[in-house]
């Protein structure tokens, strides 16, 4: 799970995680095929990885800033059997209603 996406296209120069390559190729070697991230602010799953195409990265929004009260929270199923993840992330938001306090 990172902060930033690695190898993402709607980063801004200078605002990608520094070493994004190397993280990808040794979490690559390592068998890794998915990658929890966040910072863009909106969700996507299954993207597969600029830096390599077997490793897929599954962006979650913020859940809540300052100054906004309803925000988002996003949950992700993921099914995993003997240790691998089986078909597709699939990411559902919910909207948070912050006058009724309640998730929609």
């Amino acid at each position: 799970m990172l902060h930033f996406a690695p190898k993402h296209h709607n980063f801004s120069p200078g605002c990608e995680l520094i070493g994004d390559d190397a993280l990808v190729r040794i979490a690559n070697d390592a068998g890794v095929q998915h990658i929890l991230c966040g910072h863009l602010h909106k969700v996507e799953s299954n993207v597969p990885s600029a830096a390599h195409n077997d490793v897929y990265l599954h962006l979650a929004n913020a859940a809540f800033q300052q100054g906004n009260r309803n925000g988002v929270l996003s949950a992700y199923e993921i099914n995993v059997r003997n240790g691998e993840v089986v078909g597709k992330i699939k990411a559902q938001s919910y909207r948070w209603d912050g006058n009724d306090y309640v998730l929609i």
